[in-house]
């Protein structure tokens, strides 16, 4: 395949638009807390459960697309997860900063650029106007929007910078030490949007340690697949 596709499902080959459209999809399903303003005594049959009844003014946990559309309705407000908090974010920057953690921050979830992105999205958030609540309408139920923002695409560049970081003091480690076994990058805790972002980089670079280590071009060459293991890291 290109170095323009990831792979999603199985061996199907995505550009990486339609990656990141599934990826944004399969988001939809993550759960959320809001608050509704409307009472339905009757509980929902989603395809994904059963959800409510809905009181107004009481907590209920729905899937995130319809937290968000409930949300652009103004029939509900959204409860931020903890995590989309300014000093938890600031918290996770400095350990992504911190060249000791190979690892990635556990404080932040699988899809939490997509869950990020479509709860500032619904809640017409970080607008770019510098306002506390970054909502032009003022209503905005995400304190500091506009910063919290700012400090999730920090953490996507940090993490980026990490993974290249990663990928050349493993080449130039088995390199220098012409070892045998194959290499690992530790990935654990990896958002999803970035998995899809690196993995054509990241396939490349081992595609060339492969080649420059003398193991040839192809992953499948020397490397049997363990089919009961599983790893966090990306082997080449």
């Amino acid at each position: 395949s290109s170095s323009s596709s990831v792979s999603f499902f199985g061996n199907t080959d995505l550009s990486s638009s339609r990656a990141l459209a599934a990826s944004t999809f399969l988001a939809g399903d993550e759960p959320l807390t809001i608050i509704p303003s409307f009472n339905l005594p009757q509980p929902m049959e989603l395809l994904s459960g059963t959800i409510g009844p809905f009181r107004a003014g009481s907590d209920a946990v729905v899937p995130l697309w319809l937290a968000t559309m409930l949300r652009r309705r103004k029939l509900a407000k959204i409860v931020p997860p903890p995590w989309m908090d300014a000093e938890v974010l600031r918290e996770v920057l400095r350990f992504e900063r911190d060249l000791r953690e190979q690892s990635f921050s556990p404080d932040l979830p699988f899809r939490h650029a997509e869950v990020a992105r479509a709860i500032l999205s619904a809640c017409r958030a970080g607008s770019g106007t510098g306002s506390a609540a970054g909502d032009a309408g003022g209503d905005s139920e995400i304190p500091n929007a506009d910063r919290i923002k700012l400090l999730l695409e920090d953490i996507a560049d940090v993490r980026m910078d990490k993974i290249r970081r990663n990928v050349h003091q493993l080449s130039a480690s088995t390199l220098k030490q012409r070892r045998k076994t194959e290499s690992i990058i530790d990935v654990t805790n990896i958002g999803s949007l970035e998995m899809h972002a690196i993995k054509p980089f990241v396939t490349e670079s081992f595609r060339l340690h492969r080649e420059l280590s003398g193991k040839g071009s192809s992953f499948s060459q020397d490397v049997e697949p363990d089919a009961n293991s599983r790893s966090a890291g990306a082997s080449g």
